[in-house]
């Protein structure tokens, strides 16, 4: 499961982003653990000679037999992880490095949670965060976990949530941000 924002805009970055699906995919079959495909993923793109680009990663592997999360954090935002009983936090930024393609040499790390029965976990990129309105406040992060913890519905619905909430908060501002959510919840 991973989730990326391409510094810079247009045709670039999107080719950018179309490389990073296709070499994520082969560094992730071809590696014995995520952090290791993460730093030949990074060694990769640094090389590649798309000139001052980099990018900003989360890798998550989900085992479904054990229920363990390995996450690679490469400069992005850490996920949120809502328990069932609503308590927010976030894991794996200890273990965060650099965007992709700024070192070429790093060797990234994994964090591993153990995800429990409804435990929600959602990953975003800054359109959320950093979204903001006509009197040039931003959304922010905290307003974002509190309305995570308030949801307690099924995570399409969570997902909505923040699609809404975001949306009514810039209003008609043509100069946002994008914004892509994944939601995964533990059902059992």
């Amino acid at each position: 499961i991973t989730i990326g924002d391409v510094a810079g805009k247009g045709m670039p970055a999107a080719l950018l982003m179309a490389r990073l699906y296709s070499s994520t995919r082969l560094q992730l079959l071809t590696s014995s653990t995520p952090a290791q495909a993460i730093s030949r993923l990074n060694a990769e793109i640094a090389s590649s000679g798309l000139g001052h680009r980099f990018i900003t990663f989360l890798c998550m592997v989900l085992n479904p037999k054990t229920h363990e999360l390995s996450v690679v954090n490469a400069g992005h935002l850490p996920p949120v992880l809502r328990s069932r009983e609503g308590a927010i936090s976030t894991f794996g930024r200890e273990q965060a490095s650099l965007p992709l393609g700024i070192v070429p040499d790093l060797s990234y790390q994994e964090a591993a949670i153990q995800v429990k029965a409804g435990d929600t976990i959602i990953a975003f990129t800054d359109g959320a965060t950093e979204a903001m309105n006509a009197d040039k406040k931003i959304f922010g992060r905290a307003r974002l976990e509190s309305l995570i913890a308030a949801e307690n519905g099924d995570v399409e619905e969570t997902l909505q949530k923040i699609t809404t909430e975001v949306g009514e908060f810039i209003a008609d501002d043509a100069t946002r941000d994008d914004l892509c959510l994944i939601g995964i919840r533990r059902s059992e």
